[in-house]
């Protein structure tokens, strides 16, 4: 299982470059994994703290994501953050 910390999945989700996503995603090994936890802030500015977080859930493996979210706030930026971590093999995931 990995634990993506809020900075990286901050710097993930807001990134407009894919290749530096792709490469992040390879140095931390993130398909090789089991579970994948993401967190993510509706923060819409890299430097901007957001008012809310929630979890999102990767499967790897089958390329599902699992968005956990009691206020139901960060469906969007949940949405964004699939799309950025998403290696080609699973493009096309749902959230």
């Amino acid at each position: 299982m990995e634990i993506i910390g809020p900075t990286v999945s901050q710097h993930i989700k807001m990134s407009d470059c894919p290749q530096v996503v792709k490469n992040m995603i390879e140095h931390l090994k993130l398909l090789e994994k089991e579970v994948v936890l993401i967190r993510v802030n509706n923060a819409s500015q890299a430097d901007a703290e957001g008012s809310h977080w929630s979890l999102m859930i990767m499967i790897p493996s089958n390329g599902h994501f699992y968005h956990v979210d009691k206020l139901d706030m960060n469906k969007e930026c949940a949405k964004t953050g699939n799309q950025a971590v998403q290696p080609d093999e699973v493009q096309g995931a749902k959230v």
